[in-house]
C-alpha cells in the first residue's frame, strides 16, 4: 500500500493496462500470428473484444491497423509490430515470456550444451606456464616449492605443443583467440637464471617463442626467494635433528619435540606462511638465516634499473631478509607459539647458514641476449608480493616501478604482466590497466576462452599438461612413463596382463587412510601380473608426482568448474580408459565412480571397481539418492569389513552379490621401518615413569577427540603420571577446539599434539596403551596397526572394530561417546602390565594370520582378474 500511494495515478493506469488480461491477449495473438501464418491475415484470428483496442477491419499481418485514440494511445505505447523482427526480439516483447525465455536459457548453460558445443567444435588454446629447468636426470629438489621441469621433459612438452597447437607469443594469442585454430603460447616466471642456461637452447632448437616475466627486484641476483631460503634451513637441520640448529630452528617455528623436518611439513609451513603474509618475504626476518648480502647481490641490485634497496621495501634486499619485525603487517610470529627476539634469531639460524652461491636470476646482459633472439618479456612485479595483500599505493607502486625497470632496461615498451602466486581481483586489474598493462596471466588452471578478458588469462602449468591433451597422442604420451623417458606402451597390447586403472577425487596427502590403502596398491600388486595407470580428478596435496609408485595423470588440470569442466574431464577420461586398454577402472570415491561408470559406457570397455571404505557417517538425504543412482550402473565394490557391505546394501540398495570383502592389508614395511627407528621418550616430552596412552587419528569431529580427552581427565584422577599423546592431520577448527578442551578440563600439559608423522608406527612401540574413540568406522587402519605392533586397544564398538578386535582377548571394545567406560578400561591396562603384554601379543597373532600382505594380495588378485575375465 505504500508503494501505491506513491505512484500518480497516471502511472497506476498505465501498469494496470499494460500488465491487464486483454494486453497479454492481444500480444500473443500477434506473436503467434507472426510465428505460425507470418504471411497470412488478421482476419484468420479470431476477432478482439469490443473495447479501446477492438479493431474488426481485416489488415495484413505485416500492417497492422492504427489504433484509436483511446486508452493504449493515451499510454504512449508503441504500436507492436511483428514484422521483421527476430525470435528473440519477438518473445521478449510478450510479458513474462522474458522471463521464461532467460530461465530456459540459462538452465541449457548449467546443463552444459554450450560448453560441449565449444569443446567439440575445437576452439581451444593454451598458455604453458613454466618457472626453472633443471638438467637432466637431475631429481627435483623436495624442499623447494618452485615447480621445476627436466630437460628432457621440457623439450618432450614443447614437441607436443608443437604437434597439437600452433605455438606465437603471447600477444598473438591474446589477439587471435577468436580464432577456431588451437593456439598454444609458453611462458616463465620470476626470471631464473637457468631460463638462459637451459631452457633458451631448447626453445630456439625447436623455434618455439616464448615470454618471460620477470621480478625485477631479483635482477641479477644470487639470493633465492624465502621459499628456498626456507627449505635450505630445513634440509640442513634434517640432516641434524639432534643439531643444536634443528632444536632452535624446530623452536623458531613452535614446532614439537621429536618432530622431523620432512618435505611436507616444509611445504605446509610454505603454504601458512603464504595465508598470513604478503608473500614477498616479510618472515624472513623472524625465521629464516640472517645473512648478509653478498657483494655479488650488492653489485647486481645496482645495476638494475629499479629503485634502490634502501629505499624500498619491495626489493631485492627485503627478499634477503633486511626487513625488520616492527616494518611487516604480516609476521610469522602470530603463528607461532613465541616470539623470539632478533638476537636468539640471529644466533639460531647462523649455524646452519650456506653462504650464497652462484647467482640465480638473469642479469641485464642475459635479459637483452634473450631478447635479441626473439623471447618477449613482462613484469613480475619488483618483489613478487602477492598483491591481494598490499593496499593500492603499493600494489600501483609494484605495477609501475617494475614496468618503467623493464622498458628502461629494454628500451621498448611493456604492456604484459603475471600477478604473483597468481592472486588477482576486480581492483588489482583496473590498477593493471591504468598503469599501461594490456595484457595480465593469472594461474587459473584451464584453457583460454574466447570470453576472458585480456587482462586476466588463464595459464597451466606443468608437469600434468600432457594428460590433458586433445587428442590421443597427448594422452598416450601421459601414460608414458616420462621419469625414464620410455615411449607409451601400445593400447592394444597383446600382453596378457591385466590393466587397472586406479582413480581417485582429490590425493589430500600420504596419511589418509584412503591415500595409504592406494598407495599400497600401487607399490605391492607385481608388476609380472598386472599393468597399472593413476587418474587425479583434482588435484595432489603434500606429495609430487615423482614420489607415487605409478606417475599420476592429472585428469582435471586445466579444467573449469562446473559442468564444463565435468564435461571435459569425462572426455579426458574416456580416452584415457580408451588409449590405456584398461580392463577395471578402479575408483576410489563417490565422485571417481560416477566419472567411471560414465566413462567406460563410452569408451565401450572394462568395469568399474568401487570401494566402500566407511559406513556413510556424512551421507544426506541428496548423497544417499546420488549413490543409489550410481549403482543402477551396475559397477562393482570391494568393501574392507561386513559392516561397510551391509551398509551399501541397507542405504544404498547395492546388490550384496555385488560386494567383496578384502580387509585393509597389514603395513608389514611402514611396521619394519618404525619398529627399525622408535622415537625417544625424550623427543615426545614423556618423563621417566610416565605411562602412554595414544591416539593415531585425524583430528576431526567424527574421530570424537572430546571423548578421548574427558577420559584422560578420568583416567589422571587416578593415574596422574600418565602422558596422553595425540598424532596425526589436524583440521584447524576442531583442534584449536580440542586444545581449548583440554585447557578447560586442566589437562593441557599432559597431553602432547603431535601432528602428522611420516610414519607413526615409530611411536607406537611406546604406548602402553592404543585408543581409538570414533563415532563411526568401517575397518580402522589404526586398529590394524595397532594390532601389528602388538598393542592393547580400547576402541569403540562401531562400524568393524567388532570383526577385528575380540573383547577381552585381543582389545576392549567400549560404547561409542562413553568417557566413563573407556577411561576404566584405560586404567585396567595401565594397572596391570601382565595383561597388556597377553592383549598385546593376541592382537599381533591376529593381525599377522587374518591381515597379512599376501591374503590380501591374493584376494585382490583374484577379483581383479575375475572383473578382467567378464565375471559379473
Amino acid at each position: 500500500p505504500p508503494l501505491r500511494a506513491r505512484l500518480s495515478a497516471a502511472a497506476r493506469e498505465r501498469v494496470a493496462q499494460r500488465f491487464s488480461f486483454a494486453a497479454q491477449a492481444e500480444s500473443y495473438r500477434e506473436l503467434f500470428a507472426g510465428l505460425c501464418n507470418g504471411k497470412g491475415d488478421r482476419h484468420l484470428l479470431p476477432e478482439r473484444p469490443e473495447g479501446c483496442c477492438a479493431q474488426k477491419v481485416p489488415v495484413p499481418f505485416s500492417a497492422p491497423p492504427e489504433r484509436p485514440v483511446g486508452c493504449c494511445a493515451q499510454m504512449g505505447t508503441v504500436p507492436f509490430s511483428a514484422a521483421n523482427m527476430s525470435l528473440r526480439s519477438k518473445i521478449a516483447a510478450v510479458p513474462f515470456a522474458r522471463m521464461a525465455y532467460r530461465g530456459m536459457v540459462g538452465a541449457t548453460r548449467r546443463c552444459g550444451v554450450p560448453a560441449l558445443w565449444r569443446t567439440l567444435s575445437g576452439r581451444r588454446h593454451i598458455i604453458l606456464t613454466f618457472h626453472r629447468v633443471r638438467p637432466s636426470g637431475a631429481p627435483a629438489d623436495s624442499f623447494d616449492t618452485c615447480p621445476s621441469t627436466s630437460a628432457d621433459e621440457f623439450r618432450r612438452i614443447l614437441q607436443q605443443l608443437r604437434e597439437r597447437f600452433a605455438v606465437v607469443p603471447l600477444d598473438e594469442l591474446c589477439a587471435r583467440r577468436a580464432e577456431k585454430r588451437p593456439l598454444a603460447a609458453v611462458t616463465f616466471d620470476d626470471g631464473w637464471r637457468d631460463n638462459y642456461t637451459l631452457a633458451l637452447p631448447i626453445l630456439r632448437e625447436l623455434d618455439v617463442p616464448a615470454t618471460i616475466f620477470i621480478t625485477t627486484g631479483k635482477i641479477g641476483c644470487s639470493a633465492p626467494f624465502w621459499q628456498q631460503e626456507l627449505g635450505r634451513a630445513f634440509r640442513i637441520a634434517g640432516e641434524q635433528p639432534a643439531g643444536e640448529a634443528a632444536h632452535r630452528l624446530r623452536s623458531l617455528l613452535g614446532l614439537p619435540p621429536g618432530r622431523p623436518f620432512t618435505p611436507e611439513l616444509y611445504r605446509h609451513t610454505v603454504l601458512r606462511w603464504k595465508r598470513i603474509g604478503n608473500g614477498s618475504g616479510p618472515f624472513s626476518a623472524q625465521c629464516i638465516p640472517h645473512t648478509p648480502c653478498a657483494e655479488s647481490r650488492h653489485t647486481a641490485c645496482t645495476e638494475s634499473p629499479h629503485t634502490a634497496c634502501t629505499e624500498s621495501r619491495h626489493t631485492a634486499c627485503t627478499e634477503s631478509r633486511h626487513t625488520a619485525c616492527t616494518e611487516s603487517r604480516h609476521t610469522a610470529c602470530t603463528e607461532s607459539r613465541h616470539t623470539p627476539s632478533a638476537e636468539s634469531r640471529h644466533t639460531a639460524c647462523a649455524e646452519y647458514v650456506i653462504p650464497s652461491g652462484p647467482r640465480l636470476f638473469l642479469d641485464a646482459d642475459e635479459i637483452r641476449a634473450m631478447a635479441a633472439s626473439g623471447v618477449e618479456f613482462g613484469s613480475h612485479t619488483v618483489s613478487h608480493a602477492i598483491l591481494t595483500r598490499l593496499p593500492p599505493a603499493e600494489i600501483e607502486r609494484e605495477l609501475s616501478e617494475s614496468k618503467a625497470a623493464l622498458e628502461s632496461l629494454l628500451g621498448k615498451r611493456i604492456d604484459a604482466l603475471a600477478y604473483p602466486d597468481g592472486r588477482y581481483s576486480a581492483e588489482i586489474m583496473r590498477l593493471a590497466r591504468s598503469a599501461g598493462y594490456r595484457i595480465a596471466c593469472t594461474t587459473d588452471s584451464r584453457w583460454v576462452a574466447e570470453r576472458d578478458r585480456s587482462i586476466g588469462l588463464p595459464r597451466i602449468e606443468p608437469p600434468y599438461f600432457s594428460c590433458n591433451g586433445v587428442d590421443s597422442r597427448l594422452a598416450a604420451a601421459a601414460c608414458a612413463d616420462v621419469s625414464d623417458g620410455k615411449k607409451a606402451r601400445s593400447p592394444r597390447s597383446t600382453s596378457d596382463k591385466i590393466k587397472i586403472l586406479f582413480l581417485i577425487d582429490d590425493f589430500e596427502g600420504p596419511e589418509g587412510g584412503t591415500e595409504q590403502h592406494l598407495l599400497f596398491l600401487q607399490r605391492e600388486l607385481p608388476r609380472e601380473r598386472f599393468e597399472l595407470h593413476f587418474g587425479v580428478l583434482s588435484r595432489i596435496r603434500r606429495m609430487r608426482a615423482e614420489d607415487f609408485p605409478v606417475r599420476p595423470i592429472m585428469l582435471g588440470e586445466g579444467t573449469p568448474p562446473g559442468p564444463r569442466g565435468a564435461l571435459q574431464r569425462l572426455r579426458i577420461l574416456t580416452r584415457l580408459i580408451r588409449e590405456c586398454n584398461a580392463d577395471v577402472v578402479h575408483a576410489f570415491c563417490r565422485r571417481s565412480e560416477l566419472y567411471a561408470c560414465l566413462a567406460v559406457r563410452w569408451a565401450g570397455r572394462g568395469k568399474v571397481l568401487g570401494v566402500r571404505r566407511n559406513i556413510g557417517y556424512w551421507h544426506t538425504r541428496r548423497s544417499r539418492w546420488s549413490a543409489r543412482l550410481v549403482g543402477l550402473l551396475g559397477a562393482h565394490y570391494a568393501a574392507n569389513c561386513q559392516a561397510a557391505r551391509q551398509f551399501a546394501a541397507r542405504v544404498e540398495w547395492i546388490p550384496e552379490r555385488r560386494v567383496t570383502v578384502i580387509h585393509n592389508p597389514l603395513p608389514a614395511k611402514r611396521l619394519a621401518e618404525g619398529l627399525a627407528n622408535v622415537a625417544s621418550r625424550q623427543s615426545l616430552g614423556i618423563g621417566d615413569g610416565e605411562q602412554v596412552v595414544g591416539m593415531v587419528a585425524v583430528v576431526k569431529p567424527i574421530k570424537d577427540y572430546a571423548t578421548f580427552l574427558r577420559s584422560a581427565r578420568l583416567v589422571l584422577d587416578k593415574l596422574p603420571r600418565t602422558r596422553f599423546l595425540a598424532i596425526g592431520p589436524e583440521e584447524p577448527h576442531y583442534a584449536g577446539e580440542m586444545r581449548q578442551l583440554a585447557r578447560d578440563l586442566g589437562i593441557d600439559g599432559q597431553v602432547s599434539w603431535l601432528g602428522p608423522m611420516p610414519n607413526p608406527m615409530s611411536v607406537l612401540p611406546l604406548l602402553d596403551a592404543a585408543v581409538l574413540s570414533s563415532r563411526s568406522e568401517a575397518m580402522s587402519n589404526s586398529i590394524v596397526e595397532y594390532m601389528a605392533a602388538g598393542r592393547a586397544i580400547v576402541a569403540t564398538d562401531v562400524g568393524g572394530a567388532r570383526e577385528l578386535i575380540d573383547d577381552g582377548r585381543t582389545g576392549f571394545l567400549v560404547p561409542p561417546q562413553s568417557p566413563e567406560s573407556m577411561a576404566r578400561r584405560i586404567s585396567q591396562l595401565l594397572a596391570d602390565p601382565k595383561l597388556q603384554n597377553i592383549i598385546g601379543e593376541n592382537a599381533r597373532q591376529k593381525a599377522e594370520n587374518d591381515f597379512s600382505k599376501e591374503i590380501i594380495f591374493r584376494k585382490y588378485t583374484e577379483f581383479y582378474s575375475r572383473m578382467a575375465n567378464g565375471a559379473d
